[in-house]
């Protein structure tokens, strides 16, 4: 969340910001997802997924994080296009269930 707002929220010029976080359950998924209507990385990388090796600093870490807790599968996703930036981080939920128990 504090991406979408230092590096799309922030940079915005001339137009409101809209942050929007959503939590979902999606075939034994619990998919976390933030949106954020700047364009910075838009106008960076155009509409695409940002490839892992260009995370910055703090995203590898979670990224990192995420594959060592949970495996490969479920991991973080960067998707950008011309209305703004998602991120997604997929857990399975049976894996999450271990770790709580």
């Amino acid at each position: 969340m504090e991406n979408a707002i230092e590096h799309g929220i922030d940079l915005l010029n001339n137009k409101k910001g809209l942050l929007i976080i959503k939590i979902l359950s999606n075939n034994n998924f619990l998919e976390i997802s933030v949106y954020d209507n700047g364009d910075f990385l838009y106008k960076k990388i155009g509409k695409t997924s940002l490839p892992k090796e260009d995370f910055g600093y703090a995203t590898n870490n979670i990224n990192k994080r995420l594959e060592l807790l949970y495996g490969e599968k479920d991991s973080l996703n960067i998707h950008t296009d011309e209305i703004g930036t998602t991120s997604i981080i997929k857990l399975e939920i049976t894996k999450l269930r271990k770790l709580l128990i």
